[in-house]
């Protein structure tokens, strides 16, 4: 936990740990010793202060606004960094380079519109009026930088600049060039009233290593949003360059600031923790996942028989975590950074890939009405209908029977099939038939709601951007086969769009009051591509509470048999499905989420997403700050 002091010092927030020990400063009137080596442009100090928060080997900082400026960019002037100034731009090299790049919203940004090329709707992007529940948001620079990776104190310089730091690539842990599907069939649609053929898209799009992004731009850019740029000829089509790098393209310096700041460390289990309790927060970049089994075309490895072609299932394993992919062109996972990384890339761009990381241990519910198991991890909260991050409950009703030793007893699995959130058609996802809880966040509301950051200006509110569904699996029947019972989903959660069934369209798209008067977003500030949120889990088998960032957001009290399992293996990961469909859908006129522009340009066709600090930990009391007028009671 961080307690922060308010004292400005010199332009910047002082930031200190429970314990009392700084954790920031800024250096006032003079560089940092190691930015004083480095040959930098001129620029005046930011115009407000510096917050900076520590997390384990992370640091958090929150940007005053700066007139002007595209992005922000921090990194630290090591030995070996060094400057190339030329006229008004500043290029860095040797550095690592973390940048704020582009709040995304799932609503509209009318400068994506693009109608020049017929109806189309693989190369079509519909204005914000085509949409009459659409707000226009114009691109928003982020003010909250995220810097990975630190070890102790840092040195820190901090950038205002006049562009996007550009898009490198998707960042893996080894070189791979992705198909991209249909890229070899090209289309001819009009354009300035004449037929054109060309390939919407290139080939393939390139997932790039840290060596290749330091050899092409000269430092590591973490989080460049800035998308390879048009071809110059309209001719070829507006998408030609989606997904691959943009070209190197050194800044102007607009504001400048230098901190030092260091990060909690990682040298002690978090407060509350014992040693049997499951933490990891990843500081160990040696321990890697090495291969378990392997399905492709094999029967009854990992998965039962008869499921078909499931593609690329996979098993492998590390020191502390069992992690499983399905359905993918290309997974990567690995620890890198302080913290885990995962990429994923549906197979052809048309089926339901996942990535999910397990404990090598089985977990206790409380059936106390006091005691809950406590699950806490950080990721990217931004999510679409189609990508998103997954949680998952799931097991046996005998005790012992979930695990065999470290994982999952034979073929007894977790798989995502299409629909599996749906209560219509949904089956469940533990190929075994057992009870699980799932927590599925997505892309929010169709329809217009009270409040939010902005109001339609027709309507009056706004869409939810980001939501919550919270359901639980029933056991499969005795006798019935587990994927064939299509009876399977209940949803937990209240249904806030008037109109809406509960048992059919029940998610949680705002927070709510005691009078369950809707209050405030659930996630919408916090859609961001690399900076992180903390999600606070609390579950017993009367009530299930989510806490995110530290502030309560959805609660729902269970009836007492909806969790019958006697003990869960808890999955954590990424979803990721039918990619080329989500780009159609986040250009489309039915629901404009033109604002995704990250996934529009640079990552269409693969999920890139991290977590860190992932704990969990039995017999555990809710917050003091809980308060149970706000909680649901599910049917």
């Amino acid at each position: 936990m961080l307690t922060i002091i308010n004292l400005l010092l010199f332009g910047a927030l002082f930031v200190a740990p429970s314990d009392g020990s700084a954790l920031a400063e800024t250096l006032p009137g003079a560089k940092t010793s190691a930015g004083a080596r480095l040959a930098l442009t001129k620029a005046p100090s930011f115009p407000g202060r510096i917050e900076v928060t520590a997390n384990r080997s992370s640091v958090m900082l929150y940007l005053p606004l700066v007139p002007g400026a595209k992005d922000y960019r921090v990194f630290s002037a090591e030995h070996g960094v060094v400057s190339k100034i030329v006229g008004d731009t500043e290029d860095i090299i040797g550095a690592s380079i973390t940048c704020a790049g582009l709040r995304q919203r799932n609503d509209c940004d009318d400068t994506e519109a693009v109608k020049a090329y017929g109806d189309a709707e693989i190369i079509s992007a519909a204005h914000c009026r085509d949409d009459v529940r659409s707000i226009n948001w114009p691109k928003t620079v982020a003010r909250q930088v995220e810097v990975n990776g630190l070890v102790g104190p840092s040195d820190l310089i901090i950038e205002a600049i006049d562009r996007l730091c550009p898009f490198v690539g998707a960042l893996g842990k080894t070189h791979a060039e992705v198909r991209i599907a249909g890229a070899q069939t090209p289309l001819t649609t009009t354009f300035a009233g004449r037929l054109l053929t060309f390939p919407v898209f290139r080939p393939t799009f390139p997932i790039r290593t840290e060596a290749e992004v330091r050899s092409d731009f000269g430092s590591l850019i973490i989080n460049g949003h800035g998308p390879a740029p048009r071809p110059a000829d309209p001719r070829q089509g507006p998408y030609l360059n989606v997904a691959q790098p943009a070209p190197r393209d050194p800044p102007v310096v607009l504001n400048r600031a230098f901190i030092r700041a260091s990060p909690l460390r990682t040298s002690r289990r978090p407060v509350g923790y014992k040693d049997s309790d499951i933490f990891d927060d990843f500081s160990d970049s040696s321990d890697h996942f090495v291969l378990q089994a392997k399905r492709k075309h094999v029967e009854g490895v990992i998965l039962p028989a008869g499921l078909g072609n499931v593609t690329g299932a996979v098993h492998f394993a590390n020191a502390n975590w069992n992690q499983y992919a399905f359905n993918y062109d290309l997974s990567q996972v690995y620890i890198d950074r302080g913290q885990l990384n995962m990429l994923i890339a549906d197979s052809g761009q048309d089926v339901m890939a996942s990535n999910v990381i397990y404990p090598k241990r089985v977990l206790q519910i409380p059936s106390t009405r006091d005691a809950f198991l406590h699950i806490t991890f950080e990721t990217q909260a931004n999510a679409t209908q189609r990508r998103y991050w997954w949680l998952h409950l799931c097991g046996s009703d005998r005790p012992g029977q979930t695990y065999a030793g470290t994982t999952f007893s034979g073929t007894s699995t977790v798989l995502a099939a299409p629909f599996f959130m749906d209560p219509a058609s949904g089956s469940p996802i533990s190929m075994a038939g057992w009870n699980c809880l799932q927590f599925v966040p997505r892309a929010g509301s169709f329809e217009v709601l009270p409040g939010g950051e902005r109001q339609n200006s027709t309507l009056g509110g706004s869409r939810s951007q980001g939501s919550m569904r919270i359901l639980v699996n029933r056991p499969t029947p005795a006798g019935q086969e587990a994927r064939k019972d299509t009876n399977s989903v209940q949803i937990l959660d209240p249904a806030q769009v008037p109109g809406d069934q509960q048992h059919v369209n029940g998610q949680w798209l705002r927070s709510w009051d005691d009078r369950h008067r809707l209050n405030g977003s659930i996630f919408d500030d916090e859609l961001y591509v690399a900076q992180r949120t903390k999600f606070d889990i609390y579950i017993n088998r009367a009530r299930i509470v989510m806490f995110i960032n530290g502030k309560q957001k959805i609660c729902d009290n269970l009836k007492k048999a909806q969790i019958s399992m006697a003990e869960a293996a808890v999955g954590l990961g990424q979803v990721f499905y039918h990619s080329s469909a989500e780009r159609t859908e986040l250009m489309g006129p039915m629901w404009v989420k033109t604002g995704q522009h990250y996934y529009l340009h640079n990552t269409p066709f693969v999920d890139v997403r991290s977590f860190d600090n992932i704990g969990m930990r039995e017999s555990v009391a809710l917050p003091p700050s809980f308060k149970p007028g706000p909680c649901y009671d599910a049917p």
